[in-house]
C-alpha cells in the first residue's frame, strides 16, 4: 500500500519522495512517524499524493505539502529549489508566502529537533521538566536512524545540559534561540535559508 502511494504522490506531483522520508516510512509501519510537537502534523500518504492547490494558492505551484503545523501552515517539499535530486523544505503560510526551512528533509528533521531543545515556539509552557526531558529523549530516539552521526553528536550533547526556564518565554529549553539559530547557519548552509524562522505554531 505504501508503494503505491508513493507511485501515485510521483505521478500526481511529477515528484519522488526523498530516500530519508521514504525509510521513515518503512520504520513507521507499526509505531507512526515520529512525534515533533504540534510543530509537525504529518500528512498521510493518500492526502499528499491527492492535494491540489486551492484557487487562492500563489505559492509556488510545484510545493509538494507533507505535514502541517498547529496553525494550519503547511511544511513542503519545494523542488523548484531544489540541489541536483534534493528538494529543500518550506514552510508555506496562507497560500502565499514560502520560507525556507531546511536544505533537505534529513536537515528538517534536525532543525525540528534542534528547535525543540531551544523552547521554540509551539512547545507547550506547561509542561514540567522530568517531560519534556522524557519528550525530547523520545523524540530523538525516534529519529536517530535517519540522521547523520556528526548532527546526532551535537543533539546528544544538547540533550545531555541541564534545563533552563527562559526569563523571557517562560520556556524550558536546554539551549537559547540564538546558539540554536547559529548552529542552523553553520549546519544547514543553502543560499535561500531563513535561520530566524523559529517561531512556528
Amino acid at each position: 500500500m505504501t508503494q503505491d502511494l508513493l507511485e501515485k504522490l510521483q505521478a500526481a506531483r511529477h515528484f519522488s519522495a526523498p530516500r530519508v522520508f521514504r525509510r521513515m516510512l518503512e520504520g513507521a509501519e507499526l509505531d507512526g512517524l515520529p512525534a515533533l510537537g504540534d510543530r509537525v502534523k504529518w500528512w498521510s500518504l493518500r492526502r499528499m499524493a491527492s492535494w491540489q492547490p486551492p484557487s487562492d494558492w500563489s505559492a509556488a505551484s510545484d510545493a509538494v505539502p507533507f505535514a502541517q503545523t498547529a496553525n494550519g501552515d503547511l511544511w513542503c517539499w519545494y523542488p523548484g529549489w531544489a540541489t541536483g535530486n534534493t528538494p529543500p523544505i518550506v514552510l508555506v503560510s496562507g497560500g502565499k508566502d514560502a520560507r525556507l526551512y531546511a536544505p533537505n528533509f534529513e536537515g528538517f528533521l534536525f532543525r525540528q529537533l534542534l528547535e525543540q531543545l531551544s523552547g521554540a515556539e509551539g512547545q507547550s509552557l506547561e509542561r514540567d521538566e522530568a517531560e519534556l526531558e522524557r519528550q525530547a529523549q523520545a523524540a530523538l530516539e525516534r529519529v536517530r536512524p535517519y540522521l547523520r552521526s556528526n548532527w546526532l553528536a551535537l543533539l546528544d550533547a544538547v540533550r545531555e545540559r541541564p534545563l533552563r526556564r527562559n526569563e523571557l518565554t517562560g520556556r524550558l529549553q536546554f539551549l537559547e534561540p540564538e546558539e540554536a539559530r547559529e548552529i542552523v547557519q553553520r549546519e544547514l548552509p543553502f543560499e535561500h535559508l531563513n535561520p530566524g524562522l523559529m517561531q512556528v505554531g
